[in-house]
């Protein structure tokens, strides 16, 4: 279920999040690790006989408290694992990957979702940018076969959610900004869902995911 509401510039970038994910469900199995799980918003889309949540920040009440760069499991621990929008603020993707590699069974299923088109975001700790083929290099690096890579749609897509948070952040200078700035985000989350079906470009999404498998 979406947690944001439709006055709020993140709802838009949540229900397609969501829409692919579910794609990624039924790779989502047996004993799942949610790797950067925050406060678990998408624990509902998964339907695993077992599901834990590893966050570094205690205020997320995670499952384990623990960094993705040295997690706290055995070898072969996990059927599956979620990584979402979180790789961007690793400044070692090789090490988590290599973590992903020993802590997932043969076989098992890594899904992430990553941005490629992003504003600035969780300053100072936002490293990275992520295309198709760099997606493509980790997996093969790290012992995984793809799956599948999507775009989160394209051009279009990117503009509403560029526009969408532009607006928000510049409205909140001034009284009147404020006042409007919600009606407005409702309006405009209602025609950024309403363009995406249409937006079949792929040169220039602003996220991607993609579900690997260890081999």
């Amino acid at each position: 279920m979406n947690t944001f509401n439709r006055t709020q510039p993140w709802y838009f970038t949540e229900e397609i999040l969501r829409k692919f994910m579910m794609k990624a469900s039924p790779y989502m199995t047996g004993k799942m690790l949610d790797a950067g799980c925050g406060s678990k918003r998408y624990r509902d889309l998964f339907l695993v006989s077992e599901y834990i949540g590893l966050e570094n920040e205690k205020s997320f009440n995670p499952d384990i408290l623990g960094d993705i760069k040295y997690m706290p499991f055995e070898p072969d621990e996990f059927d599956s694992i979620l990584n979402n929008q979180v790789l961007e603020h690793v400044d070692d993707t090789h090490r988590v990957f290599a973590e992903f590699a020993r802590v997932l069974k043969p076989g098992g299923h890594l899904c992430l979702t990553v941005p490629f088109v992003s504003r600035i975001h969780g300053i100072p700790s936002d490293y990275w940018r992520f295309s198709e083929f760099g997606i493509r290099y980790l997996f093969e690096k790290h012992g995984f076969d793809e799956i599948f890579i999507q775009p989160m749609g394209g051009f279009l897509t990117t503009q509403c959610y560029l526009w969408t948070f532009w607006f928000w952040e510049v409205l909140q200078n001034s009284k009147i900004g404020r006042i409007v700035r919600k009606p407005l985000m409702f309006i405009m989350n209602i025609i950024a869902l309403f363009i995406h079906p249409f937006d079949h470009d792929r040169s220039t999404p602003f996220n991607y995911i993609a579900v690997g498998r260890k081999r």
